[in-house]
This record gives C-alpha cells, sequence and structure tokens, in this order.
C-alpha cells in the first residue's frame, strides 16, 4: 500500500505535468533552498508566493520589490540555467494513495486507491481480514497540518476502512459502517494482540495514543453489521 499526498489539494502532477521539486543553495549562504513547482493551465509555476521567496531567498528581495514584478515568474525567470542546471531535481507524477499488486512474475501493477482514500494524505496503513470473510482488507489513516494558512491544511481523513474483494481491489466502507473516527494526524497503526482480543494501537503526531477494539467483524452482506466494526 503506497500512501501519498492524495488528490484532494491544490498541487497536481501528471506524467505529461508532473511536480518537480529543485534543491540548492541558489544564493549561496551554505543553505539548501527546496523550489516546488506544478503546472496551472500548461504551464509551470512555483509554489511559494513572492514573501515566501524573498524570505528563504533574499537575494530576490531586489529582483522582486513588488507583487506586481513578481507576477507569473516561473522558476526559469528568477533563476540562471547555471543554477537549475546544478540544482538537483526531484519529479512526482502522481500523487494518488495505490496499491502495488505482486503479479507473481517479478512484475507490480500500481493502481490507485478508491477516491475516498484521495481525501488527505495517507501515513499510515494496516491490512488485515478486518470483516472475516477471508480477503485483505486495509485500513488507513493519515492527515498532515504543517501548511501554510493560505493552502488551507490536509486533514479530511477520519480513518478508512478498505474492503478487499479477493481480486485486487477494494471498495471503501461507509464511516456508519465501518464506526471509524480517528482525528488528528496519524502516523502509524498497528496491531495489538490482549486479552480482550485484538487491538488497534493509533500513533499520532503530536497526541495522545489512542487505541482502538474490534467489536464486530463486518460482513460484506449483512446491513445488520453496521454498528462499529472498529470502535473505541
Amino acid at each position: 500500500v503506497l500512501g501519498n499526498l492524495g488528490l484532494n489539494s491544490y498541487i497536481r502532477a501528471t506524467p505529461e505535468q508532473p511536480a518537480r521539486l529543485f534543491i540548492h543553495d541558489f544564493d549561496d549562504n551554505g543553505t539548501l533552498e527546496q523550489v516546488l513547482t506544478f503546472y496551472k493551465n500548461g504551464v509551470s509555476y512555483p509554489l511559494a508566493g513572492r514573501d515566501e521567496f524573498v524570505r528563504a531567498i533574499t537575494t530576490l528581495r531586489g529582483k522582486y520589490p513588488s507583487y506586481a514584478r513578481f507576477g507569473a515568474s516561473r522558476i526559469e525567470d528568477m533563476f540562471s540555467a547555471r543554477q537549475l542546471s546544478r540544482a538537483t531535481q526531484l519529479e512526482a507524477h502522481t500523487f494518488a494513495s495505490s496499491i502495488a499488486l505482486n503479479m507473481g512474475d517479478g512484475t507490480f501493477s500500481v493502481r490507485p486507491l478508491p477516491a475516498e482514500a484521495q481525501f488527505a494524505p495517507v501515513y499510515a496503513t494496516l491490512v488485515d481480514d478486518f470483516d472475516g470473510d477471508g480477503s485483505a482488507d486495509i485500513l488507513l489513516a493519515g492527515n498532515f497540518f504543517g501548511v501554510t494558512p493560505v493552502r488551507g491544511r490536509y486533514d479530511a481523513s477520519r480513518g478508512l476502512l478498505l474492503r478487499g474483494a479477493g481480486n485486487g481491489t477494494f471498495a471503501a466502507v461507509d464511516m456508519e459502517e465501518s464506526g471509524l473516527a480517528i482525528d488528528g494526524q496519524v502516523r502509524a497503526l498497528k496491531s495489538v494482540r490482549s486479552p480482550r482480543g485484538r487491538l488497534i494501537a493509533v500513533a499520532r503526531n503530536d497526541d495522545a495514543l489512542r487505541i482502538l477494539r474490534a467489536t464486530r467483524a463486518l460482513s460484506a452482506g449483512h446491513r445488520d453489521a453496521r454498528q462499529a466494526a472498529i470502535g473505541r
């Protein structure tokens, strides 16, 4: 399971129009700067605005004394070809959280997870047969709050259970059925055995550890199993 940024973001990436990260000491002060670019209306622009740039790279203050001057500047307008050629460049072609299926012949097939898994960044996953039907299911969680106010933090995940069909496909289970309600920035999920049965430990950034208890196995074909397969 490949957790990613998700598709509920201002930043987009495709193989034809990738997001790029340029890493270099652009102002020769001994500190590496990182400049993220992505395509908008067919043109690749830096994500950061003027204020962020001039704080991080003070040499740009004179070049862009006003917002109007900064305007729709591309990274090629901001830095010389020599600077860009010396920068480390990384590319992202998709931000979809996905699954890599082992095809058994030394290759993997990468497929995006359902739309419900793309609402927020995924940082933690746990694979198990949660509904007792013999097929692997996926529990995932995430969120990320360290975002500038103008972009808004990534906090749309309350945890998600994906029911596996046994053929490499997965379907999102409604929160009312799964009973999941995990808030915060989840960074790890771990299955724990206890005298009370199977527990799931949820580690959250700068927050208390949370414990979930499997109270009832979800049945793929019975709506009477809606009440909290995974609860507090």
